[in-house]
């Protein structure tokens, strides 16, 4: 239940979060700076995508506390502005749940890093995050081989270290 409102609360704060690969990889690098959520992750196509979560959402989506609406063929999610029809104990818990410092600026940072809209850089950096953190010892190179050559040396490079400095 708890990591349900914690989750609410990120997309609160995160949202509106266009798409299902950006939730996912927004979710994952909260996560992996602080383990609040405590997700698992695997590897696919895209980068780290977490199962647990999906059903997270669908559970979040059905008690009314995350919205999901289709808008130009991309679903948005966030957390509706109106809680009047969610039951009065969810409305509570979300609205007790607070963050500590450091989630806070992460969170900061994750929403400088989403409003550059594109969501690329999302899967860029939370698959070099992914890779990193599973001891490869050249998350760049390891990318590369596992996606080719979707995304050029450049812009992983600039990805990799935007995402550094804004968490130093």
């Amino acid at each position: 239940m708890q990591r349900l409102v914690r989750l609410a609360k990120v997309i609160e704060q995160l949202g509106p979060i266009k798409g299902e690969r950006s939730l996912q990889k927004l979710i994952y690098l909260f996560d992996s700076q602080n383990n609040q959520l405590g997700y698992s992750f695997l590897w696919k196509t895209y980068g780290p995508v977490s199962f647990e979560l999906q059903q997270d959402i669908a559970e979040l989506r059905a008690l009314g506390l995350v919205t999901s609406t289709r808008n130009s063929g991309i679903t948005v999610y966030d957390v509706p502005v109106d809680l009047s029809k969610v039951a009065p104990f969810w409305t509570r818990k979300l609205a007790e749940c607070e963050f500590d410092q450091k989630s806070t600026r992460i969170i900061k940072h994750l929403l400088k890093i989403d409003r550059r809209q594109d969501p690329l850089f999302l899967e860029v950096i939370a698959s070099l995050d992914f890779l990193e953190k599973r001891s490869s010892p050249d998350p760049v190179t390891s990318l590369r081989r596992r996606v080719g050559n979707r995304f050029s040396m450049d812009f992983i490079k600039d990805s990799q270290s935007q995402w550094h400095q804004g968490l130093s």
